[in-house]
């Protein structure tokens, strides 16, 4: 079936191959004057190679291993065809199956189901033809068969009895077993422990006896002799009564050490952290003593604070401790009250100053200087501060919330310009830092700033970008010995050249001629706009370029011109060439400045090998 609808499909894709010959690869001279075959080839009506058929060799040849790969091709597209078709038939057979599977198993379970009812059926329809064969029998014998029958009918292997208890007692067993499990897991279970023989009480879990295993060794270890003490635990899971109250692993220490053969005493621990600093009768002196320690501190801050706390936790465990690590009350609250100020150094940053310095440590102006008597007010980065440090046995910690300015630091770029000679650098735009307005709070630990948290930001100014010009303009003139110290307002106008007629001189001249060989590049010496490019009797050919602002430039005796009226010119544009047209004796430029139409001596604006 696969293989005739290949040989279709071959047959509409090449006209040129004849149905029979197909799975030979074989060529049907009858279609076509230049026909080609799948697997086989004519060519200028020529038989190239010869067709590979069924049962036939491979002839020789690159045509032979075209025809024997297309025959191999054909052969792995129908396999895979039929490899993804008994796949298909293999997943709907076995859904088949499942399904048929699932019906079976519900038919059976229906049958179990119904079978007490099928049998009961039976057993009625029994008694209802005992019953009609004894219609017409004596009254005597209606109600004998009748009591009969409801006797059968009640209490028969199928009476209703029977098959109503096949039904009930599987419900009554579930609804007992389910009864049972909800009672079991509404019991309260507990461990009971003993230990060295001693009933101690019920624990939630086994893990709170190593707890308080763990919490007797290290009572025991604040002895300066620790007593070698040994426990022997017995653990026991039981039912507890409603009632019954679990031990703490504390209290579970507690009882421990009262059957251990040492001298106890009651109190309460007290611990900095971690770290144990003796066992006394009553903390209240050392609450007292923090608390008004940390109420003096409050008052003796210049500003108000958000929070003001101890960086160390304290508590204070109830229990029983050994003798040996009772400690006088008084000595806890000196040991813990203690406080010391030494001197530091401190690393000026960026943009600090002593008021921030002294704020940052929480001092005072006056005392900085007095610890620091030639410090200016205005610090360099790295300089060395001298500032006080205070030592807290309870170091103190609070919060403040501030506002401060803070700058954003500016781009820096290169922008290449021709106002400017090649190979110079020069600013032309001034960066300038942004600014921002932050709300902070600040941490400080024992006065010193330890932290500082951005509560939000607002920006004042955007940073100006600083531009650093990189001069493009190559026009200069052919000597280096020609100076000229101008402002440079405009550049030199001319592709090398050299002075030849200054302004005035002796024939009023109101210009610069700059002599060069005729054709010489003329540049625009700053930008404006080309307001003439003309011929004039005097001039020759001549431009004239508007800079703004009541200032002009002209360049005259021109050969050809390159501008034209109302063009954008830009510094260092070719606009024109050297020549000697007008009144001119050689080739040269012409060059003047006019402002607010008065002319001015060009040498003043031009600055060349000068710097």
């Amino acid at each position: 079936m696969y293989q005739a609808a290949f040989d279709k499909i071959l047959c509409e894709a090449f006209p040129c191959i004849s149905a029979e010959s197909v799975c030979g690869l074989t060529f049907s001279p009858n279609r076509g004057k230049n026909p080609c075959a799948f697997g086989g080839m004519w060519y200028n009506k020529f038989v190239v190679c010869k067709n590979i058929r069924k049962g036939g060799g491979i002839t020789s040849g690159p045509v032979s291993i075209l025809q024997y790969l297309g025959r191999c091709g054909a052969r792995v597209f129908i396999g895979i065809a039929r490899f993804f078709l008994r796949c298909l038939k293999g997943l709907l057979q076995f859904g088949k199956d499942f399904l048929h599977g699932c019906l079976r198993i519900l038919k059976f379970c229906w049958r179990i189901l119904t079978q007490p009812i099928r049998l009961h059926s039976k057993e009625a329809e029994r008694i209802y033809a005992d019953w009609k064969t004894v219609r017409d029998a004596p009254k005597g014998t209606k109600i004998l068969t009748m009591c009969k029958s409801v006797l059968v009918g009640i209490f028969s292997e199928n009476g209703i009895f029977i098959t109503m208890l096949r039904y009930a007692l599987p419900i009554v067993c579930c609804g007992f077993l389910w009864s049972l499990v909800s009672y079991g897991t509404s019991l309260r279970y507990g461990v009971e422990v003993s230990v060295n023989g001693c009933m101690m009480g019920y624990l939630e879990s086994e893990a709170d006896y190593d707890k308080a295993e763990e919490i007797v060794r290290t009572r025991l270890s604040y002895a300066a002799e620790p007593p070698d003490v040994h426990f022997t635990k017995n653990l026991q899971i039981v039912s507890c009564e409603e009632g019954e109250a679990f031990l703490t692993a504390g209290g579970l220490a507690d009882k421990m050490l009262e059957i251990s053969d040492i001298s106890l005493c009651k109190g309460y621990g007290v611990y900095r952290g971690e770290e144990f600093l003796g066992a006394v009768s009553s903390p209240k002196p050392i609450q007292a003593a923090l608390s008004r320690q940390l109420s003096d501190y409050m008052e003796a801050m210049a500003e108000d604070a958000d929070d003001v706390y101890y960086s160390d936790q304290m508590s204070y465990v109830e229990g029983t401790y050994l003798s040996d690590s009772l400690t006088d009350v008084h000595e806890i609250v000196k040991k813990l009250t203690a406080v010391t100020v030494n001197t530091g150094v401190y690393n000026a940053a960026p943009n600090d100053t002593l008021h921030v310095v002294a704020e940052r440590y929480s001092t005072t102006l006056e005392y900085l200087r007095t610890l620091n008597p030639d410090i200016p007010d205005l610090l360099t980065t790295g300089m060395q501060v001298m500032v006080p440090i205070e030592v807290r046995s309870m170091p103190i910690t609070y919060t403040k919330t501030k506002r401060t300015v803070s700058f954003i630091n500016y781009d820096t770029v290169n922008v290449e310009t021709s106002m400017l000679p090649v190979g110079k650098r020069e600013i032309l735009q001034q960066g300038i830092k942004g600014e921002k307005d932050n709300l902070v709070q600040v941490t400080y630990v024992n006065g010193a700033e330890v932290k500082s948290t951005l509560l939000e930001s607002k920006l004042i100014s955007e940073p100006v970008t600083e531009q650093v010009g990189i001069g493009t303009y190559a026009a200069a003139p052919a000597s280096a010995t020609t100076v000229l110290t101008g402002t440079g307002e405009y550049g030199w106008p001319v592709n090398g050249g050299r002075i030849s007629d200054v302004f005035i001189s002796n024939r009023n001249h109101r210009g610069l001629d700059i002599a060069a060989p005729g054709g010489t590049e003329i540049y625009a010496a700053a930008d404006g706009i080309v307001t003439a490019a003309q011929w004039n009797n005097s001039y020759g050919n001549y431009m004239k370029v508007d800079h703004g602002n009541g200032r002009e430039t002209l360049y005259a005796h021109c050969s050809l011109l390159l501008a034209t009226e109302g063009m954008a010119a830009k510094r260092g544009q070719v606009i024109g060439q050297v020549g000697t047209t007008g009144h001119s004796t050689g080739n040269h430029l012409h060059f003047e400045v006019r402002i607010d139409g008065v002319n001015h001596d060009p040498a003043a604006f031009l600055r060349v090998n000068a710097d």
